[in-house]
């Protein structure tokens, strides 16, 4: 359901677990109109980065009208770790995720990431607790825990670790779950179409 958007570093604690041509629109596809690559992004953090994704986002919709081919299609394109990285570039500052320590500036990939988890509850269980069941899962993610370690040398979370809890990296992304998974849920009750969501993006994630 629910894919990191990359591996944090572990700081003396435990994480919470849990596709062709055609005009795009939008502020900043005159500079990529010439690219061989239609899903080609400016460089990770750039200030173009969130509007090229909701770009890149309303390229995938125009030739995946059905949500769960769409569904798929956003984690092809953009869960792919064999993929170049994107960053935080253009989101709203309180999405940025770029303050160490065991940061991960990749909010393009975790917001398709916790958009999925929203996503799937949405599909199952419909609007109402679709988002809170997602909710529940992505912010489970974003805890740290004092670990122990047994007998036999193993080591297991003991306690939530409220300091880390709340590092920067953490509150970014639990301000980012909020509207992605709120988006994933809209679209899996079918409140919303894929062609939708570009302008959702555009309004309530970029600058």
């Amino acid at each position: 359901m629910y894919l990191r958007k990359t591996q944090k570093k572990k700081r003396g604690g435990h994480r919470g677990g849990g596709g062709t041509g055609g005009s795009l629109g939008g502020g900043f596809v005159g500079d990529f109109a010439g690219t061989q690559d239609p899903y080609s992004h400016p460089k990770a953090g750039s200030v173009p980065e969130c509007h090229r994704f909701a770009a890149v986002v309303d390229l995938i919709a125009q030739n995946n009208g059905d949500p769960s081919n769409f569904m798929q299609s956003l984690r092809d394109q953009f869960m792919d770790l064999k993929k170049p990285e994107w960053g935080s570039g253009g989101f709203k500052s309180q999405f940025k995720d770029d303050t160490p320590p065991g940061n991960s500036p990749n909010q393009v990939r975790h917001y398709v990431g916790t958009f999925e988890a929203g996503y799937v509850g949405g599909k199952k269980w419909g609007y109402s607790v679709g988002l809170q069941a997602g909710l529940y899962i992505t912010d489970q993610h974003e805890l740290e825990f004092d670990t122990r370690t047994n007998a036999r040398g193993d080591e297991f979370p003991y306690i939530i670790n409220e300091e880390r809890t709340n590092w920067p990296t953490h509150v970014a992304d639990r301000n980012l779950n909020r509207v992605s998974v709120n988006h994933g849920a809209l679209l899996g009750s079918g409140r919303i179409k894929p062609p939708q969501l570009g302008n959702l993006i555009r309004k309530e994630v970029c600058q």
